[in-house]
């Protein structure tokens, strides 16, 4: 899915990369152990976001990875119901860090953890809608835009199996929403509409974009753990070139 590829790339290259494969080969992990107890390694990883958040959208355009189709929409109210159909997103490509990428390790546990802060500035969606009241009503579409939506994703890899997963998604902040009709509608429509954006639109959004993270999250588990398994097989990383995530850190 295009929702899939648009975080799986961002953030599957920045997994990569910052590991050093020779160090993995090598040592088992070792220099990378060693490397967690200091600051040096978040400077690195924050660098290499930034990098990669620079060049992805310029990325997402060749890929044509945008618009994200949404779902449709219904709701009923007493003697009202709103439906949206034909609704596309985009604004997802230009993600930006939200401060530091932090990385901790567990000794006990043997377990690394990395904490990645994310923000877009503007996800813009659109909508064809029709509004009916006491069965009838107009038709028209409308176009919106989420400001500065914010989110923490949380990954980890076990050290003693050597297999990442996803621990949780977090919203921080759900941004602001403005939405504009188009279309002469009178005041009675507009104020269901109003209330509908803000007490059920601007939610199910959320619910919508923590969805496409979260499926992407889940695909850069595979692919990571997908690279572990080559550099831990020699057999395998004769094979593997990591030139092809480097095309994205120029």
């Amino acid at each position: 899915m295009k929702s899939s590829l648009i975080l799986v790339a961002l953030l599957s290259l920045t997994a990569a990369k910052s590991v050093d494969q020779n160090a993995l080969l090598k040592n088992g992990f070792g220099d990378v152990r060693n490397s967690l107890e200091s600051d040096e390694l978040t400077a690195r990883i924050n660098e290499f976001v930034d990098r990669i958040c620079d060049n992805f959208p310029a990325f997402a355009e060749k890929q044509k990875l945008e618009p994200i189709v949404l779902q449709d929409i219904k709701q009923h109210f007493l003697t009202a119901s709103i439906e949206l159909t034909h609704g596309k997103i985009s604004g997802l490509s230009h993600v930006y860090r939200d401060g530091n990428v932090t990385v901790t390790y567990d000794h006990d546990a043997n377990i690394v953890t990395l904490n990645l802060p994310i923000f877009f500035k503007k996800i813009s969606f659109t909508y064809d809608y029709h509004v009916v009241v006491f069965l009838v009503g107009p038709k028209g579409g409308l176009t919106g835009s989420i400001d500065n939506f914010r989110l923490s994703i949380n990954l980890s890899l076990d050290l003693n199996t050597y297999q990442a997963k996803l621990n949780k998604i977090k919203t921080s902040n759900s941004g602001h929403i403005t939405v504009k009709f188009d279309g002469h509608l009178t005041d009675a429509i507009l104020n269901i509409l109003s209330q509908f954006v803000t007490t059920a639109l601007h939610p199910i959004l959320q619910g919508f974009i923590e969805a496409i993270v979260k499926i992407a999250s889940t695909n850069v588990v595979d692919s990571v753990n997908k690279v572990i398994d080559e550099i831990l097989h020699p057999d395998v990383i004769k094979n593997f070139n990591f030139a092809q995530y480097q095309q994205y850190l120029r």
